[in-house]
């Protein structure tokens, strides 16, 4: 059993739209893993209603809101479609932003680069603050999380990782929709 002597209060945010199949997975699959952990959690489930197009920066803003509320010392942001390949992941949150999720199938669990937070991120409350949460100016797919990483490592944040091996995730197959223009966003955050 993994000891984890903190004692911190941890919401786990999880955005999502039209995935209900892949929550309820998600819900049974964590559940036993942070029990095991003996973390002190809850979830925190945000849903976009309507035919606009998706912002996954405004639900995860929203659903920050209202952890406040719960008094959480941290957040974990997790995509409803992001499953740990290893039980002894570590969901505890630590000192400094870590990007849980870092190592995905679908990217030949490699490290793209260095800005990266998708997927999974465990991140502190007055660190959210501090980078003045998620931009809510990414529509459709993608962005929003690229810029996050920028934000933190702007503010001359750590980004910690997982060990390559342990946090391994598995993305669940979706249709994957191109229904945005934030790859233009994107190359204007990367110049």
């Amino acid at each position: 059993m993994i000891s984890i002597c903190n004692v911190l209060q941890i919401a786990i945010i999880i955005p999502f739209r039209d995935r209900q199949s892949h929550l309820t997975r998600l819900l049974d699959f964590l559940f036993p893993i942070l029990k095991h952990q003996n973390l002190d959690f809850r979830f925190i489930i945000t849903e976009q209603y309507g035919k606009e197009l998706f912002n996954k920066g405004k639900l995860m803003n929203a659903a920050f809101s209202f952890a406040e509320k719960l008094r959480v010392n941290c957040v974990i942001f997790h995509d409803v479609d992001m499953f740990p390949a290893d039980d002894r992941i570590n969901y505890g949150c630590p000192e400094t932003p870590r990007h849980i999720g870092a190592y995905v199938n679908t990217l030949g669990y490699r490290l793209m680069y260095a800005e990266i937070v998708g997927g999974v991120l465990a991140i502190r409350m007055n660190h959210f603050h501090a980078v003045n949460g998620f931009s809510n100016e990414f529509w459709g797919w993608g962005g929003e999380d690229d810029d996050m990483g920028i934000r933190i490592l702007t503010l001359n944040m750590t980004i910690e990782r997982p060990d390559a091996l342990i946090g391994r995730y598995v993305m669940l197959r979706h249709i994957k929709r191109n229904d945005s223009n934030n790859q233009l966003m994107l190359a204007y955050l990367f110049k």
